[in-house]
């Protein structure tokens, strides 16, 4: 794995302070200094195995993983100096073929490399916390998920703090792509400010500029993403969001934000965005799916939901969606305009305590209308000195997307499933599920895993 030689100096020093913990920091002489400057240590460990069948004419397929994740984090609460954090995944095929002939319903990103077992290191990094005058935090190694932006990288990323109304963040190191088949000299540089004029309003703008190197099609693709928001608190009950993007001095996209509570306990949440230009291949971390999803024409979504509590058992949601395409001819797969109404009703302690009922009636429209309802039915009940969950319910989707169990796009899908949470001993606990799709085509997918928190 190409990760793990760029990461070996980060994992000797991240798994020495978790073995030695306080006694790297903490002075000799005074029991007292040793114990402010111990640590604590968190985390889990889980794994799940999953089997995914499905028949075409009269030919069964099926496959079978398990998948794996852990994570890390050690604090030292008293002091506060230090963080470490490691948080990856491990997934091993369990039919021992990566490399399908011809059609195969269930090839995903898992299927890429030759190898049947491979590992994720999705975060490794050591933080420093107010080493310096104005650096709240240093932290080194890889990391993800700056400013709001889904990118992984080696390297380094500092916040700065300014008095109480200016807060800074700036990053950049080698850009990590978990499932490129010809990495190159990928690099990502980013930078962004947020500026509070009072506790009620914060203004942020951002700069993201990410270089993908494509040795297989001696390309190079750079692009440089630039984003302002608006973050306003309304009232005590309300805020809002405005953000726009440009990409490569042209405008990209628009999304606004808002929630908050009405007179009458109603609350109410919109969503509105919009996409200005037909979306292309760009680097990985801005054009997610783009060997999947091809061109993306521009298009436009409106999302309202409205609650109301009735008591302290019943609960009744109201929501509408629309998807609209700006020009109609671009419609075509994964590229709908259609919209939907929704009507749920949730009720708590329904017949007996601790079981509750939701129901759900729904209108969709688009080359075609359809009513569709769904039902969930929970129950909740003690198991040793903890709680246990059980429920089981369906659903219709009109349109349906799986970018990792499938490669396309499913329709008119009547979905049933039941699943369960149940603590086991010792910090461990059982989740599993079991979902059947019926649509023009029927899959059966099977989950069973257990997880240790520590």
């Amino acid at each position: 794995m190409k990760w793990f030689a760029a990461q070996t100096h980060i994992a000797i020093l991240l798994g020495g302070l978790i073995v030695a913990g306080s006694p790297l920091f903490a002075a000799d002489e005074e029991s007292a200094d040793k114990e402010n400057f111990q640590t604590i240590t968190t985390g889990f460990i889980s794994g799940k195995y999953v089997i995914r069948a499905t028949e075409f004419e009269d030919e069964k397929f099926s496959d079978q993983d398990i998948f794996g994740q852990f994570k890390v984090d050690l604090t030292a609460p008293k002091h506060n100096l230090y963080e470490a954090h490691v948080f990856g995944s491990l997934r091993s095929d369990q039919d021992g073929d990566q490399n399908h002939r011809g059609f195969f319903p269930f090839e995903d990103a898992g299927d890429i490399s030759d190898q049947g077992s491979k590992g994720y290191l999705y975060e490794a990094h050591l933080d420093f916390n107010y080493i310096l005058p104005g650096v709240k935090q240093l932290r080194l190694g890889r990391q993800s998920g700056q400013r709001g932006e889904v990118v992984f990288y080696d390297g380094v990323a500092a916040d700065f703090r300014f008095g109480r109304k200016f807060q800074a963040t700036a990053y950049g190191g080698r850009t990590v792509h978990f499932h490129e088949v010809d990495p190159g000299d990928d690099q990502v540089l980013g930078a962004g400010v947020d500026f509070s004029p009072a506790r009620q309003t914060r203004f942020s703008l951002d700069y993201l500029g990410i270089k993908d190197e494509r040795d297989f099609l001696e390309d190079e693709q750079k692009d440089r993403l630039v984003a302002f928001k608006i973050a306003q608190r309304l009232s005590e009950t309300a805020k809002a969001t405005l953000r726009y993007r440009w990409i490569n001095g042209e405008a990209r996209d628009f999304r606004l934000n808002s929630t908050g509570f009405l007179p009458h306990e109603f609350q109410l949440s919109i969503s509105y965005f919009q996409q200005f230009r037909a979306q292309r291949e760009l680097t990985d971390e801005l054009s997610e799916y783009a060997y999947l999803l091809g061109t993306t024409h521009p298009y436009q979504t409106l999302n309202l939901n409205l609650r109301k509590q009735f008591s302290n058992r019943y609960s009744l949601d109201l929501s509408y969606f629309r998807r609209g395409l700006v020009d109609d001819q671009n419609e075509g797969e994964f590229n709908r305009d259609y919209w939907r109404t929704l009507l749920s009703l949730h009720v708590d302690n329904f017949i007996k305590d601790n079981l509750s009922l939701s129901l759900t009636g729904e209108h969709w429209e688009s080359e075609q209308s359809v009513n569709a309802a769904g039902a969930d039915l929970m129950y909740r009940f003690k198991w040793g000195s903890d709680k246990a969950k059980v429920h089981a319910g369906t659903y219709y989707s009109l349109y349906k997307y799986d970018y990792y169990s499938k490669h396309d796009e499913t329709e008119d899908v009547r979905t049933y499933y039941v699943k369960g949470q149940v603590p086991l001993f010792h910090d461990f606990s059982f989740k599993g599920s079991y979902e059947w799709e019926d649509g023009f085509d029927k899959y059966y997918t099977l989950s069973m895993g257990v997880r240790y928190d520590f």
